[in-house]
């Protein structure tokens, strides 16, 4: 098993997990929840933060079980920790961090079983620093981003084995360097070489 990287461990000490990952990486590829920029004062439990502009913000579902919580300015945009509960069981679905409405600092989502399924993190809501993405307590892919874009190497392993399958180099975005897949046993299997996104002959 892969060692996982260290920066948001502190955040919650459980887990790790699945999902399948696709040909070609892109920062699309990325699946983050939509809980960005305003709420909805309508759908929250709002309750002033003493010494502050800020409020506590709550929504429940209609049996009363706390789907999501955090805080928000007098804008109503999240601001600081926010939590989001799975909607089957009492379990978060994901820890993130918001500053004026957008993702900034670390994003956990967290899959029914309570073992983390991505962990990633964000600059003033674009991806920027180490993403990881666990399946069944292996991590499966870890990629770099910078300013939104794939940067630096990116690697998929078998979650059977731990075996690497892939790494692809990038830069800003595009495929600059090696792109190496390898066989079941961990063999290279095939190797090209591209330059600014541009497979080289």
């Amino acid at each position: 098993m892969h060692k996982v990287l260290p920066w948001l461990f502190l955040l919650i000490t459980a887990c790790q997990q699945q999902t399948e990952s696709t040909a070609e990486p892109t920062a699309q590829d990325v699946v983050i929840d939509e809980n960005t920029a305003t709420i909805d004062p309508q759908r929250f439990e709002l309750t002033p933060v003493e010494g502050t502009d800020l409020q506590t913000a709550v929504r429940r579902n209609p049996e009363g079980k706390v789907m999501e919580m955090g805080h928000v300015d007098a804008a109503m945009r999240k601001q600081g920790d926010w939590t989001v509960y799975h909607s089957n069981n009492r379990l978060p679905a994901s820890f993130a961090t918001f500053v004026d409405g957008k993702y900034h600092g670390g994003l956990i989502n967290i899959d029914i079983y309570g073992k983390v399924d991505e962990m990633m993190h964000y600059n003033m809501g674009e991806l920027d620093g180490p993403y990881v993405k666990f399946r069944i307590a292996y991590t499966e892919i870890e990629a770099n981003y910078k300013a939104g874009k794939l940067d630096g190497l990116y690697k998929e392993y078998d979650f059977r084995n731990g075996n690497l399958k892939r790494e692809i180099e990038f830069t800003d975005g595009q495929k600059d360097g090696f792109d190496r897949q390898y066989n079941d046993d961990g063999s290279l299997l095939i190797e090209y070489t591209y330059e600014n996104g541009e497979l080289l002959e």
